[in-house]
């Protein structure tokens, strides 16, 4: 490695963290506004959101049905929304009966008002297609620029693909919220000595494609379940302000963490006069290294002109 390229890493994991490295005693609380729709105590109580994920349909296709495609899919999407912190996977694998139950036991949350541990939201999709195929690369003779001799050996590439939807349901409604759709595709090579023997079948790979599709949603699947954090105080040094927030360590706060900024704001419709609430943005931040499991301070890093941060303003960790 080059000291230039070695210079460079370096002073990126520097400026990753600046900015995030903050002392609370160099700041000064400031007078906030009240917001017009402050929170409800019961949604100031953060907590992790209950998934239940069941094994994906693979029986329209004979290669992901071999590989078994539809237990991947559920492993994978599990680790996705694991690793953001924000989830607890209540069942990685589910039959009819154990869905009946979860189902049961939310109707009865709904019903008595009560934490029931059952789960939330529901999720679970189907594999359309999967795919395994190879081609034959010969290998070439070739010299450098001093004459000498070179060969690269004939070799074997196969790529697998595979694609499918993900379907997220609200229960006990069963509402399908959202629909995501995924695909992947990886390669590998082999050196061989003859155009003949190749391998007519891999289900790793393509069990890496699927996992490869489903990381290629993780964004837009951990930004479904983000949770919110409450701002309940400022405080600011010279041009720099913080906020307190109830986005602690146990729901997934990670320090440098990009959020955004919202504001509850109404607008009015012109022909029936209604009002109604939108959460508008207003700003962007970072997670500073001040994390407790209940609470975080965000670091404002860009605040829209006019905007004012009020109490009750909320923030989301954008993946």
């Amino acid at each position: 490695m080059s000291r230039v390229n070695l210079f460079l890493i370096i002073m990126a994991i520097i400026f990753t963290g600046c900015g995030t490295k903050i002392k609370l005693g160099e700041y000064k609380k400031s007078l906030m506004q009240k917001s017009k729709y402050l929170p409800s105590a019961e949604k100031m109580i953060t907590k992790k959101t209950r998934v239940l994920i069941t094994k994906f349909d693979d029986s329209a296709n004979l290669i992901g049905k071999k590989a078994n495609l539809g237990k991947v899919a559920v492993i994978s999407v599990a680790n996705q929304l694991l690793n953001s912190g924000s989830v607890d996977v209540i069942k990685r694998e589910s039959n009819f009966i154990d869905l009946k139950k979860e189902l049961r036991a939310a109707e009865l949350s709904k019903e008595l008002g009560v934490d029931t541990g059952s789960a939330e939201f529901l999720i679970t999709g189907k594999i359309f297609g999967a795919s395994f195929g190879h081609q034959y690369l010969k290998g070439r003779v070739w010299r450098d620029n001093k004459g000498r001799r070179h060969k690269t050996p004939d070799k074997f590439q196969y790529r697998a693909c595979s694609k499918g939807l993900l379907n997220i349901y609200k229960l006990p409604s069963m509402r399908n919220i959202k629909g995501i759709s995924f695909n992947g595709c990886v390669t590998k090579s082999e050196t061989t000595n003859s155009r003949y023997g190749a391998r007519e079948r891999d289900d790793g790979l393509v069990q890496e494609s699927i996992q490869n599709g489903i990381s290629g949603i993780s964004s837009g699947l951990k930004n479904r379940f983000t949770k919110i954090g409450y701002i309940l105080e400022k405080r600011v040094n010279d041009d720099e302000t913080i906020v307190l927030t109830t986005l602690g360590r146990k729901v997934g706060a990670k320090e440098s963490e990009d959020v955004n900024i919202y504001s509850i704001k109404t607008t009015k419709n012109s022909i029936t006069g209604e009002e109604l609430k939108q959460n508008i943005k207003i700003g962007e931040g970072k997670i500073s290294n001040q994390i407790s499991q209940n609470s975080s301070w965000i670091v404002v890093k860009e605040l829209d002109d006019g905007e004012n941060i009020k109490i009750g303003d909320f923030i989301k960790i954008i993946y």
